[in-house]
């Protein structure tokens, strides 16, 4: 265990405005962490009286965003390459949506 100091332990955020909470409602999940990963976690959980679940929540709501973005604008780049979908220019974008002045 640490010598570190705790940190002062503000109260964990309402996630039902957004449909996450850590009560028996939420899915369950396993991960394998590397072994560096894992003393920083627990070591940033002790320190700050929070839990190991809570700072993985936040990490996966903090970062699911861009990783969702990232992968389906890959999808859609490899769908454009190989003939199943087609670009479209902003200028045909702007007229096909009345989005021009």
């Amino acid at each position: 265990m640490s010598t570190m100091q705790k940190l002062e332990v503000f109260p964990e955020p309402d996630y039902s405005a957004i449909n996450v909470s850590h009560t028996e409602h939420a899915m369950p999940i396993s991960i394998r962490l590397p072994e560096e990963i894992e003393h920083r976690l627990n070591e940033l959980a002790a320190r700050t009286g929070r839990s190991k679940t809570f700072y993985a929540t936040e990490a996966i709501l903090e970062h699911l965003d861009d990783l969702e973005d990232l992968y389906l604008a890959e999808q859609r780049l490899v769908d454009i390459r190989t003939g199943r979908s087609q670009a479209a220019s902003l200028e045909e974008v702007m007229r096909r949506y009345d989005l021009e002045n």
